[in-house]
């Protein structure tokens, strides 16, 4: 592991015959292996086809990622208003833009993490690309 700088993984339950819950147990299982050798660890993908359950599954990994102090965790996938002035298309299922009910859940997160990885959040950096819904 010496030779090993950081771990990623993806989590796609629907992809791999398993519950959206498990999705939790995945990203504790990383983490202990990572937090055992030392090593960050980065939830790289993830995503969940079934929409009406997303924000309760979504919720609940997120958590997880903050309360483990992962060194952070890549949505896939975010879209958004391409120059012809339509949204990217949701080829996969995955897809979020940012007026999607969810993009509101991952901007919370990304300001969670973003202030619980930064050991001084400077006077001057603007969080103003938030939904004022969002900010504490």
């Amino acid at each position: 592991m010496a030779s090993i700088d950081f771990g990623t993984a993806h989590l796609y339950p629907d992809w791999w015959s398993q519950t959206p819950e498990w999705g939790v147990k995945w990203i504790n299982e990383h983490a202990d292996l990572m937090d055992k050798h030392n090593k960050p660890f980065i939830l790289e993908e993830y995503g969940l086809l079934n929409k009406e359950n997303r924000w309760p599954i979504y919720k609940s990994w997120l958590d997880a990622i903050y309360q483990r102090k992962l060194s952070g965790d890549n949505y896939w996938m975010l879209g958004g208003m391409m120059s012809d002035g339509k949204y990217y298309p949701d080829y996969d299922g995955f897809t979020i833009n940012r007026e999607d009910k969810w993009a509101v859940l991952l901007m919370a997160h990304a300001r969670d993490m973003l202030l619980l990885n930064t050991t001084a959040v400077s006077s001057s950096c603007s969080m103003s690309f938030l939904p004022t819904i969002v900010k504490k």
